[in-house]
Order: structure tokens, then C-alpha cells, then sequence
């Protein structure tokens, strides 16, 4: 039997001299049994003086430099030096060297995301490394998410469990804001998009009272407050003119008023032997001024 022995390894070499004294062992004997130990001896000498250089190692080197070799084998690091980013929350695997998430992250897309971190975009996915590691989970129905406010008409956003961000507007019509009720305002209601909103009527629809001789009839204002519609001072209205009185006209607050002459003013018959000149009483009326009877006349 013939082996290469040049610049063989110690585990190679012992590996060889264990097969070859087994082989000198079991053997025949005869003409094989110098040949085994020729290269027994060869063996030996190779691991005696594994460097070629005809200095032999001391008694018991070999068998060190054997277990030396074994456990530098056994203890090779493979994240030494590191090869991963730690301020990217990144830590070497040592089984197999690759760079992988600390614990307490998801790697998401090849970032570490801290466990509970929400999407930036979307708040109600977040890393939930017990649903799944390597991406994000939907946060529990009713969990908060986007706008906070609350009123009458707008709740606080929820998630729907299923990672959307959901509105909680009050449906159309529930009752807000101000309760008061007339002609021209009635009951504030919710709009069904977060907003109480005002219910007017339309401005120009008819309130109050209705229309007179002095007045429009009243009606509502883009306020909701029902105005009167008076018109101006000295509009004509009522009864026309007479001697003693003048013709009738509004006064600016939906009121007809009369404009009766002064009393004593001149007005209908003149004097006569039995009667003097008609005069005004201050009340519209001409009014006869007979003399008494008996006097003298004719």
C-alpha cells in the first residue's frame, strides 16, 4: 500500500496512522508486512515533524498541536469581527453570521421595527411579533387611532380590527347644539360628517305676522331671526284726505295714523246770519256752528 504523505494535517495524519496500523494488524504476513512498515514509519515521522524542516516536535506536541487544530475548528466565530449595524437595531446570528433583528423587533421589510411601533401611515398596523415578525399586524377593533376629538356629532376614530382607521360620525338628523325652535330656526342636527349643523329656513320664507297696510309680511333672514317688513314713514294708507283731515299714512313701524287738520281750522259752510263759520273739532270732522235759537236775524 502506497500513501502521499507530503505536508499532510495533524487530523489527516493520525486519521492515516490509525488505518495503517490496522491495515499491519488484520494483515497477512509475508511480503506486505515491510512495506506497512515502511509507511507506518513514514507517517510517523511526518507527524513528528509536520513542518519538513528535520526539527521533530517534542514528545506529546503532536497530539497538542491535534487538539489545538480540533478545537479552533470547533470555536471558529462567525460574527467576529461584527458585521451588523447595532444602531439599526441589527445583531449578528451566530449559527450562520447573518445579520438579523435584536430581540423585541419585527423585521419588516428589511428594517427592525420596535415591537408595538405603529405604521407610520397607518395607524392601526402595528409589530406584533406574536402574530407575525415579519410584518405588520392589524391592532384590535376599537383600539384609538386618527382624530381624538369628541362632540355631539364626532367621536374618537377606531380601528376596525382589520388595520383601517374608521370615522365614528353621528348618523344624519341626532339632535346638537342649540334645542331652540321658531319660524325661522329650528333644532340643531348632525350632519352625518362630524359637523353640528344649523337647520334655518330659507331666507324670505313668511314668518310672524302677515302683510297689512303698513307692512310687508314678515320674514326670515339668513339668521334665522324673523324681521318685520315696514314700510316707509309717510307711505299713504287709511282714509284719503278730507277738510279736516289730511290723508292718512304709515308711520315707519306698520302703523296707519290719521292727520287731522287742527280744530277750529275753516271748513265747510260759511257764516251766515244764523250760523258761523264750520270749523274743524281736531278729529277729522267739520263741524257746524249754528247760533242759538232766538237771536235776532233776517
Amino acid at each position: 500500500m502506497s500513501l502521499c504523505m507530503r505536508r499532510a494535517t495533524p487530523v489527516f495524519l493520525l486519521l492515516s496512522l490509525f488505518i495503517l496500523s490496522a491495515c499491519s494488524a488484520g494483515g497477512s504476513s509475508g511480503q506486505n508486512e515491510p512495506d506497512g512498515d515502511v509507511e507506518q514509519a513514514e507517517i510517523e515521522a511526518e507527524f513528528s515533524d509536520p513542518d519538513g524542516d528535520g526539527e521533530a516536535l517534542p514528545d506529546g506536541d503532536g497530539e497538542i498541536a491535534l487538539e489545538e487544530e480540533a478545537e479552533m475548528e470547533e470555536t471558529v466565530d462567525l460574527c467576529d469581527p461584527n458585521p451588523c449595524d447595532a444602531s439599526r437595531n441589527r445583531i449578528c446570528n451566530p449559527e450562520d453570521g447573518r445579520c438579523i433583528c435584536a430581540e423585541g423587533f419585527c423585521d419588516i421589510e428589511g428594517t427592525c421595527i420596535a415591537a408595538g411601533e405603529k405604521k407610520p401611515d397607518n395607524a392601526c398596523l402595528a409589530c406584533d411579533i406574536g402574530v407575525d415578525a415579519y410584518g405588520w399586524s392589524p391592532l384590535a377593533e376599537g383600539a384609538g387611532c386618527g382624530s381624538s376629538s369628541s362632540d355631539e356629532c364626532d367621536q374618537p376614530d377606531t380601528c376596525d380590527g382589520a388595520g383601517t382607521c374608521m370615522q365614528n360620525f353621528a348618523e344624519i338628523g341626532t339632535a346638537c347644539g342649540s334645542s331652540d325652535d321658531s319660524a325661522c330656526d329650528h333644532p340643531d342636527t348632525c350632519d352625518g360628517a362630524g359637523y353640528c349643523a344649523p337647520n334655518l329656513e330659507a331666507s324670505g320664507s313668511e314668518c310672524g305676522q302677515p302683510s297689512g297696510e303698513c307692512a310687508g309680511a314678515d320674514t326670515c333672514n339668513d339668521q334665522g331671526i324673523c324681521i318685520n317688513n315696514y314700510l316707509e314713514a309717510g307711505t299713504a294708507c287709511g282714509e284719503a284726505a278730507t277738510e279736516c283731515s289730511g290723508q292718512d299714512t304709515c308711520d315707519g313701524s306698520g302703523v296707519c295714523l290719521p292727520n287731522h287738520k287742527e280744530p277750529g281750522l275753516a271748513c265747510g259752510e260759511a257764516e251766515t246770519e244764523c250760523s258761523g263759520q264750520d270749523t274743524c273739532d281736531g278729529e277729522g270732522v267739520c263741524l257746524a256752528n249754528h247760533k242759538s235759537t232766538g237771536l235776532n236775524c233776517g
